[in-house]
């Protein structure tokens, strides 16, 4: 039998959604788009949106959108390039802008993030969400040096418009410890521990 317990070495909790878009299954990623949805953390509580986008007019967006921008800051710099899918990435210096955020859908078929800001709107939309599956991650398993607990549901489809234009690329299928995954899900019920 399970004994209960107790962890009070809580680092961070939230979303922690992702949407990985590639020209084919074998090239780097023509978009990366890390979003955090934060309840609990060193910096408070907010959201933070990190993109570097390769758009259909060939123009690349790069920026990170927060409404907490010390969260912002903290994620910046302990948090996002830890992410295995974000090796190839360097998000260490983009640009930080005041933005509001909304979430819309329904984690049965599909679900919406969008992004307001003085500049314009971010619409991210992962669809044909698979089931989903509780993922744990050991301290140091990976690129991560944290523990971490969360729920994935993995989309078919990914969609990413800003400011009227569509971002290149496609969500391309993968399995993660023999579940079916993909390059875009989102990340629910997350904790991460010290």
């Amino acid at each position: 039998m399970t004994k209960e317990s107790t962890r009070t070495n809580i680092l961070w909790t939230g979303q922690n959604p992702l949407i990985l878009l590639k020209p084919s299954k074998e090239e780097n990623e023509s978009t990366a788009i890390g979003l955090w949805k934060i309840h609990i953390s060193p910096a408070g509580t907010g959201c933070a949106a990190f993109i570097i986008s390769e758009l259909a007019d060939k123009n690349t967006y790069v920026a990170c959108l927060t409404d907490n921008e010390n969260l912002a800051v903290w994620l910046q710099k302990n948090i996002v390039n830890t992410l295995p899918e974000f090796q190839s990435k360097d998000f260490s210096k983009l640009p930080i802008i005041q933005a509001r955020f909304t979430s819309l859908g329904d984690t049965r078929r599909n679900w919406t993030e969008l992004i307001n800001y003085d500049q314009g709107e971010i619409r991210l939309t992962w669809s044909e969400l698979m089931k989903p599956f509780n993922l744990f991650l050991p301290k140091g398993s990976t690129t991560i040096p944290y523990e971490l607990n969360t729920i994935l549901l993995p989309a078919k489809k990914a969609i990413v418009e800003i400011n009227g234009q569509i971002a290149t690329g496609e969500v391309y299928p993968d399995e993660y410890l023999g579940q079916p995954h993909s390059t875009a899900f989102l990340a629910f019920s997350e904790v991460w521990y010290t």
